[in-house]
């Protein structure tokens, strides 16, 4: 090293650099080839490569007619078929696969499962509905709702299960809400109960079934109709002011109750709920004997008049 040193007059510090120079590039060809991912084994002799799951194409409600006319026509008859069969004209949706899906693949096998596959999972997620009924349903909403989380279909509330190519229910009656619900049901079937069982008031007047946590029964869902509880008063009860952690729920059971007006307990227990100490206090038969603006009252603080 030192006569090719003093033959070319190589600095010492430049061999010092060449060696750590290629002692670090064997480091990183070492690394690089350890690191990379294995090359794909060829394939064998003879062997198919599997094929791109092919994607269905929309056809429209001309190709479908051609085998099941007359579950078109029975369609056109309702007025939600019109409506999607002006939809298609439009440009604007798919008469049938707007809730089957696109129908190619169906149309080149009708025996695969591909269509019934599509409508299942399109029923399920609501997708088929809501690719129209997205503006008075939130998507979003309807995703995290306890129905969809129960897997709650669209038609099951809204359709007619023996007529699945009939016209929809645009808004369900309670009895649809009932069927699910049993022991809403007993509960209407109390002395004392919301009108839903005479036609005067419908599940949907107070809830929705398309939010996650639906329309909650409090206070203003209960004023929308009982405007006169509404106030604003001078004196207020906790359910109008807001101190009552349930609001008229501390009071009220919403959809019957064993007790007039649908109180949760009769005469002065349901105010001794709150007010025990005045459990000694009893001049009347019941407190709003006296305390007549039990909800406010604009002359008394102590609620003796409305």
């Amino acid at each position: 090293m030192k006569t090719v040193q003093n033959r070319l007059k190589i600095p010492h510090w430049s061999v010092a650099v060449a060696m750590v120079g290629l002692l670090l590039t064997g480091v990183k060809t070492g690394f690089e080839a350890e690191s990379a991912e294995p090359a794909p084994p060829a394939a064998e002799a003879g062997s198919v490569a599997e094929p791109a799951a092919a994607t269905a194409s929309y056809l429209g409600s001309d190709a479908c007619a051609a085998c099941h006319q007359e579950v078109r026509d029975a369609l056109q008859q309702s007025m939600h078929g019109a409506a999607l069969s002006g939809a298609e004209a439009a440009g604007r949706g798919h008469q049938c696969e707007g809730c089957h899906g696109a129908g190619s693949l169906h149309a080149e096998d009708p025996t695969a499962a591909n269509l019934s596959a599509a409508l299942k999972e399109r029923a399920r997620s609501g997708a088929g509905c809501l690719s129209c009924h997205n503006t008075r349903v939130s998507p979003v909403g309807w995703q995290g709702s306890e129905h969809r989380r129960g897997e709650v279909l669209c038609l099951d509330c809204h359709g007619q299960p023996d007529q699945p190519h009939a016209d929809l229910e645009r808004r369900p009656s309670s009895d649809a809400c009932v069927a699910c619900h049993g022991e809403k049901r007993a509960q209407v079937e109390m002395p004392s109960h919301h009108p839903l069982r005479e036609g005067r008031v419908a599940c949907a007047d107070c809830h929705d079934p398309h939010r996650a946590a639906g329309r909650e029964m409090n206070r203003e869902v209960c004023v929308s109709c009982h405007a006169n509880r509404r106030g604003p008063f001078l004196f207020e009860h906790g359910a109008i002011s807001g101190d009552l952690t349930e609001g008229c729920l501390d009071c009220h059971l919403p959809h019957g109750a064993p007790n007039a007006r649908l109180l949760r307990l009769a005469n002065r227990g349901l105010c001794l709920q709150c007010h025990a100490d005045k459990g000694a206090h009893f001049p009347g038969t019941v407190c709003w004997d006296c305390h007549q603006g039990l909800h406010g009252s604009n002359s008394s603080p102590l609620l003796f008049t409305p």
